[in-house]
């Protein structure tokens, strides 16, 4: 992957690759690439853990959200769901429906993941529900009626990068020196510097940085664009545009994951690596409102959850065994609900077109 990398910098104007280039080779090159290669990626066994990991209750929850969206807004009885993994996530909101009686006749799962590996683990899973059809891209989807949802999607998509030096902006790029990879930069574009004006942040601290997600705002209002009526729900990790202003963002939020660990600098073993970055929520927002969307909440994953009934699926129990089935159920649930755990990151957007 790197002498990949290496003869694509060459080719580049100055030898500058902008970020948003290599983190897309990085993460979905054909025969490289950390998406595309048939290994475990999450879970215990992977590189990351989602919420669907810690425990199937997320996906109870997202059914009880499913249900009611089905009854107050007379939609058609569809689901979407964007980037599935492992299919672990639809096979527990799945499994929730059918436990409630909430599948009807015409019921319709669509899941879109974009990783062959990942597609080829949710065929296995989901073969005996007829109901179920994949598709490898959000383009594929027509005039859908229903509920489309993503839980750790956009995070995934490549992001430039902004250096704020000087009273200027700068773009963060890769080029190759003595055989590595490192960070350069240059003046950066009129539609970078415009998409910074527009975040509406004060005096930017010195040499603070900012992604900037071109590649998934597009892609948002490109789904968006193929709802007819119905909602789409967008969890994941991010913030708010007033976030920016706090110090602690100084240095962006582009990071990597590999075997659970943080990798501060991507740059190394690229292709190895999970590469991922914040969700600007404010963002995503103006992107689904400018083509037709009302904003219904934007807030962080545990009230959603709280609203949503998350606290009514503890169990009730006498086990001193800490270890027991229903008492891993609670601590999961205590733990998706308390300020500092895995919620306290996650914001979650949700948009209904009628």
């Amino acid at each position: 992957m790197k002498s990949k990398l290496i003869n694509r910098i060459n080719q580049c104007s100055k030898r500058f690759l902008p970020m948003d280039e290599f983190i897309k080779m990085a993460l979905y090159d054909n025969e490289h690439g950390y998406y595309t290669k048939a290994k475990p990626k999450i879970g215990r066994n992977g590189d990351f853990y989602t919420s669907v990991s810690v425990s199937p209750v997320f996906g109870e929850v997202l059914a009880k959200w499913i249900i009611k969206r089905f009854q107050e807004d007379s939609c058609s009885p569809n689901v979407c769901e964007l980037g599935a993994g492992t299919g672990l996530l639809a096979i527990s909101i799945i499994e929730r429906l059918k436990n409630l009686n909430q599948i009807p006749d015409d019921f319709q799962y669509i899941i879109v993941e974009g990783s062959p590996f990942h597609r080829s683990l949710i065929e296995e899973k989901t073969k005996e529900y007829k109901f179920v059809k994949i598709l490898s891209s959000y383009e594929q989807l027509k005039n859908f009626n229903g509920v489309i949802f993503s839980n750790e999607y956009f995070d995934a998509f490549p992001v430039k990068v902004a250096l704020y030096q000087n009273g200027s902006w700068l773009e963060i790029g890769v080029t190759e020196k003595e055989g590595y990879l490192i960070e350069t930069t240059r003046l950066a574009s009129n539609e970078m510097k415009n998409f910074i004006l527009g975040l509406g942040l004060n005096t930017p601290f010195e040499n603070q940085q900012i992604e900037i997600p071109f590649a998934y705002l597009e892609a948002y209002r490109g789904i968006c664009e193929k709802i007819k009526k119905g909602t789409i729900l967008s969890i994941d990790y991010g913030m708010i545009n007033n976030d920016l202003q706090c110090l602690e963002r100084i240095n962006g939020s582009l990071r990597g994951f590999h075997k659970h660990r943080l990798i501060e600098c991507i740059l190394n073993n690229p292709g190895e690596v999970d590469i991922t970055s914040n969700v600007l929520f404010d963002e995503l927002a103006k992107h689904g409102e400018s083509v037709g969307f009302e904003t219904v909440r934007l807030k962080k994953q545990n009230e959603f959850l709280i609203e949503n009934g998350i606290l009514d699926l503890l169990v009730e129990h006498q086990d001193q065994d800490p270890f027991t089935e229903k008492s891993r159920r609670n601590r999961s649930i205590i733990q998706f609900v308390i300020d500092g755990d895995i919620s306290s990151y996650f914001y979650v957007l949700e948009q209904r077109k009628r």
